[in-house]
């Protein structure tokens, strides 16, 4: 494989021949000549950080510059997007989230959306698991919806208010047509913290995929009540999908990179193919779908229409939510 740092090594080679060769002019072929910071807004060991970490391991060999991941979790993921967004446009600071940049916005827990960045290309989705601690005694979600029935307002739910997760539990709860207001939502940090609770039974269940949850999964601490997938994991091949259940719910966290805007769109494309070159590497194929996720690449322009799309459909969903 001939690393994105190779490539621009043999087109200064040729430069110094008096040769015109590979585009641009020589400013451009100086990137990245020195270390990336890449900001995950989540606290470390949750799916979003073990995802991105792998990602940029590989990205590392593409650059031939080392990226440092940062973890700057809080206030449902705005600490680090935040900081990000006000970060040097110049390509040495990424964030590596998921649609929660447009979720918070609406929830009005922050002041700005996808389009305040550079979407620089969307690596993985990850299909969610309505995970509920062992001791509920839930086996499926039809003994969710019975005890939620039963008990209108007192199951409690774990969430990051205005995230993927607070979102999650929304279109859940339509899908599985109970009220809006059926569950006690309780916020967490991030899904590490609420796993914890859900362990403690503190809480009922949370939102979850496998890398999360993959231990509590393995003792048994947690279980799944429905995959919201079209099929089974392959990391928890017992567990049934929603649809296999008799529902039509399906949801996956779409997980990207992200450049502050104002970046060179050089840079950008850069990036974007570097990003291409790990998605499609079958090591990291291999080791995200231990994960439970899939390598779903889009360039940046693309995964740009992306967003404005599910920008769209989480506004409607948001009108029956309260933040």
């Amino acid at each position: 494989m001939v690393s994105i740092k190779t490539k621009l090594a043999a087109c200064v080679s040729i430069a110094s021949l008096g040769l015109v060769a590979c585009g641009g002019d020589s400013e451009d072929n100086e990137y990245p000549s020195e270390g990336l910071t890449f900001v995950i807004p989540y606290e470390p060991g949750g799916g979003t950080d073990i995802i991105f970490r792998a990602a940029i391991t590989q990205l590392e060999d593409e650059l031939g510059q080392p990226v440092v991941p940062r973890n700057v979790p809080g206030a449902s993921a705005t600490n680090g997007s935040r900081e990000v967004k006000d970060s040097e446009p110049d390509g040495y600071t990424l964030l590596g989230t998921h649609e929660t940049v447009i979720q918070t916005n609406i929830a009005g827990v922050s002041d700005y959306s996808h389009d305040a960045f550079e979407p620089v290309a969307l690596l993985t989705e990850t299909p969610i698991i309505a995970t509920v601690g062992a001791d509920t005694g839930w086996e499926s979600a039809d003994d969710f919806v019975q005890e939620v029935r039963d008990n209108p307002g007192e199951v409690s739910w774990g969430i990051t208010t205005g995230s993927t997760s607070h979102f999650f539990a929304q279109m859940m709860l339509d899908e599985l047509d109970l009220p809006a207001d059926s569950l006690n939502f309780v916020n967490y940090v991030g899904t590490t913290d609420a796993l914890t609770a859900v362990q403690s039974g503190e809480i009922a269940g949370v939102y979850a995929d496998s890398a999360a949850a993959e231990s509590q999964f393995e003792t048994g601490a947690v279980t799944s009540i429905g995959v919201a997938h079209t099929e089974r994991l392959e990391a928890l091949p017992d567990a049934e999908t929603f649809e296999e259940q008799g529902y039509d719910f399906t949801y996956s966290t779409a997980r990207g990179v992200f450049a502050p805007e104002g970046t060179p769109p050089e840079i950008v494309e850069q990036l974007s193919d570097a990003f291409e070159i790990v998605t499609n590497d079958p090591e990291f194929q291999e080791q995200v779908a231990g994960f439970g996720t899939e390598t779903s690449f889009l360039p940046h322009d693309e995964y740009a229409d992306f967003l404005e799309e599910l920008e769209e459909s989480y506004n409607e969903l948001a009108e029956d939510m309260t933040f």
